[in-house]
């Protein structure tokens, strides 16, 4: 396939000026090639082509199929995105969650007592939570996971907790951090693009969700439409108690995503987190500007995320009646 011969002629380790004449040799046209180099943005090459090249914060070069699906294409650009979940549960104390996960061989540190915002890359941290109701509630905080190996790491986490019998409650939530190289503007639009898609997403989640004090609605602010930067839209929110928490930036570097009902369900959050990563990735250069009513309607969703969703929203429809 052309797009992944320039894949692997960016990804070889010959100098710049060798991998301009590979790619020339190939087809490219040679000012398209010096900028492939150069690592710009999308270019129409021979025979017809028209691709794109992202650069990922560690050097490693992405080339994107133009043709592809919006669908794919935003699958293609998952791994250069970070992610952590922390999942509130109760029915689990943290001694006993903790000595099982040294007995699967899950990375922990029990901070019960000591309450922190402390990022790692290494250990799942159990936490204290008073909003927690519920004998023995905790949180479960994950460290910073990557798309190649997080998932594997949080279903052994999930799997864990549902042999002890965690539990969860209208007050328990799921809060999802993304991470990466998240330009300004992206992150004004995942924000805008949120609040359009709000409506919907308030559909597949649980009620208890809609209308909370730890997840407001970004709906209810409109003028959130209106802020152009980062700060502009912190200001205006001015409180961490929104659907997306807009002071995640400051503190983790992330956006993170709060409205999600509590889950030990490792499907459940693989789901969520994917769609809330996805969101990310479109936003770079996408921004809604009317609201979406439809889960068909989502571009950024492959087929099988689109009918989990609309499985949801019907199943929080039928309990409505």
């Amino acid at each position: 396939m052309f797009t992944t011969d320039i894949e692997k002629i960016m990804k070889s380790d010959v100098s710049r000026k060798e991998k301009r004449f590979m790619l020339k040799l190939l087809g490219v046209k040679p000012s398209i090639a010096l900028s492939f180099v150069n690592q710009q943005a999308y270019y129409t090459i021979e025979p017809g082509k028209k691709v794109r090249v992202v650069v990922d914060e560690n050097g490693e070069t992405v080339v994107i199929d133009a043709e592809q699906t919006v669908a794919d294409q935003i699958e293609a650009l998952m791994h250069l995105y970070t992610f952590g979940v922390e999942i509130e549960c109760y029915n689990v104390t943290a001694n006993l969650f903790e000595a099982a996960c040294i007995t699967n061989r899950i990375n922990v540190v029990n901070d019960i007592y000591h309450y922190n915002h402390d990022d790692n890359n290494r250990a799942y941290k159990i936490m204290s939570d008073c909003s927690i109701h519920g004998y023995a509630g905790l949180e479960c905080v994950s460290p910073i996971l990557t798309h190649e190996n997080g998932y594997n790491s949080l279903k052994g986490v999930c799997d864990t907790l549902n042999s002890l019998h965690a539990l969860v409650n209208r007050s328990t939530g799921l809060h999802v951090h993304v991470g990466g190289n998240i330009t300004d503007d992206q992150y004004v639009n995942t924000f805008v693009n949120y609040y359009w898609l709000e409506n919907l997403i308030t559909s597949w989640l649980a009620p208890s969700r809609a209308n909370n004090c730890y997840c407001r609605r970004l709906t209810d602010r409109p003028g959130l439409l209106m802020c152009n930067t980062p700060g502009e839209i912190r200001n205006h929110l001015h409180s961490r108690y929104f659907t997306v928490n807009a002071e995640a930036r400051l503190r983790h570097g992330t956006i993170e995503f709060r409205q999600h009902q509590g889950s030990t369900e490792y499907e459940k959050i693989a789901m969520w987190a994917r769609f809330c990563i996805k969101l990310v990735a479109w936003s770079e250069s996408n921004k809604l500007t009317n609201q979406i009513n439809s889960v068909d309607e989502i571009p950024f969703l492959n087929s099988t995320e689109k009918a989990y969703f609309q499985e949801r929203k019907n199943h929080f429809a039928n309990m409505a009646r």
